[in-house]
């Protein structure tokens, strides 16, 4: 898990830039006011505000554990999210999909592989909404590396093999799909030896 931070103190006027609501204590009662008062396009604003100027920023320094923490609270957003117009529903859930598809890169770098898997699903249940399959690449991806750390081959095969199909017709990722499904078939072959040579070591050991 991520360590919070803490952020003291609420605007009447909304949250601040680099302020944080959060409505899981009393002591942020105020602040979690403050985003109910907000217009869907403000709150969409300022989950992309989180996204972009705060995790982004984190991702690209190498602290994935802070840049969670940022598109989380940006996810957090989404919940108060009530669109009533297509418009709207598209602004938020694309913010929510960018979010998801981060976070689970995130927990890829962190080596927490089945948050990876769920959250990449999600994504891409998501990227339905928002009539994108773009993303889809990037998040079959990241699902396939963790199934392949997770020793679910046949998994990240079936999932690898989405992503070349996608890759090729979008001409995007589509070198770093075949490096991934190279070092795919590389592991399996490794786990197939591994277990044939300690088979037949327990059928010496047996005789």
């Amino acid at each position: 898990s991520v360590a919070r931070e803490d952020h003291s103190g609420s605007s009447r006027n909304g949250p601040s830039k680099g302020q944080i609501p959060c409505c899981r204590s009393s002591q942020f009662r105020s602040a979690e006011r403050a985003v109910a008062r907000m217009s869907v396009k403000e709150r969409a604003r300022q989950m992309k505000s989180f996204r972009q100027e705060q995790g982004n920023r984190c991702f690209r320094k190498g602290n994935y554990s802070a840049a969670l923490k940022w598109y989380e609270k940006s996810l957090l957003f989404f919940e108060y999210c009530l669109p009533s117009t297509e418009e709207e529903r598209q602004l938020v859930n694309v913010e929510r999909f960018k979010c998801l598809l981060n976070s689970a890169a995130c927990h890829l770098e962190l080596k927490q592989y089945q948050d990876c898997v769920e959250l990449s699903t999600e994504a891409m249940t998501v990227s339905k909404k928002v009539k994108t399959a773009a993303g889809n690449v990037k998040a079959l991806y990241r699902r396939a590396k963790s199934y392949r750390f997770l020793c679910s081959f046949d998994e990240a095969q079936e999932d690898l093999r989405q992503a070349k199909e996608l890759s090729k017709k979008q001409g995007e990722l589509e070198r770093v799909v075949e490096e991934e499904l190279k070092v795919l078939h590389d592991t399996i072959r490794a786990s197939q030896n591994n277990t044939t040579f300690f088979a037949k070591k327990m059928m010496r050991q047996s005789t």
